[in-house]
């Protein structure tokens, strides 16, 4: 096996030891998952206001609900290095430098912008996870995300008579997108 940037095989297969340990993220592409398709369908059956706030609030019930899933799914021992520790704890609350601009966009009732914010920074918050699980499964959902979002509200503000509670379906094709990566982790 090759080095990464030149260095030596140990740390090569501590870098290997997250993606296998954690196959592949499994546990957070599930809850995560799950919970943009709840957003999605408050969003539907109780209002963009509802919605909104679900999508903000949403990884609130996710963090816990992963780190659940992640303590039965697991195999074997995690990195022994403390860097890729501190690494990913990084990359997982890299999310919350988006939270001021979200909040006032919420404050403002922007419910809309709101959660098209959060749904792009999640879709950039994968890419990284590329390297650290030695996948291209990362970049390829941050790319069908990049995509599916714009696509998907397009698709859903095409009529003259569409109202903020029409686009739901954007927050909701996050989820399943993330649910097809869970599947894809799970049976990688």
């Amino acid at each position: 096996m090759g080095t990464v940037l030149g260095v030596g095989s140990d740390l090569d297969e501590e870098l290997l030891r997250p993606g296998a340990v954690e196959r592949l993220g499994f546990a957070f592409l599930l809850a995560y998952g799950l919970t943009w398709v709840v957003a999605a369908w408050l969003w539907r059956t109780r209002g963009p206001r509802v919605g909104a706030y679900a999508v903000l609030f949403q990884g609130v019930v996710a963090l816990p609900l992963a780190f659940g899933l992640q303590a039965l799914t697991n195999v074997g021992a995690p990195p022994k290095d403390p860097i890729l520790t501190e690494l990913v704890v990084v990359l997982a609350v890299s999310q919350v430098a988006a939270l001021p601009l979200v909040i006032v966009l919420v404050a403002t009732r922007r419910w809309l912008a709101s959660s098209l914010v959060m749904a792009v920074v999640t879709a950039v918050h994968f890419v990284p996870y590329s390297w650290l699980y030695r996948t291209p499964l990362y970049y390829v959902l941050a790319g069908v995300l990049a995509v599916a979002i714009p696509v998907t509200l397009r698709v859903t503000t095409r009529r003259d008579d569409v109202s903020d509670r029409d686009v739901w379906l954007v927050f909701g094709v996050v989820g399943l997108c993330l649910l097809g990566a869970a599947l894809v982790a799970l049976l990688g």
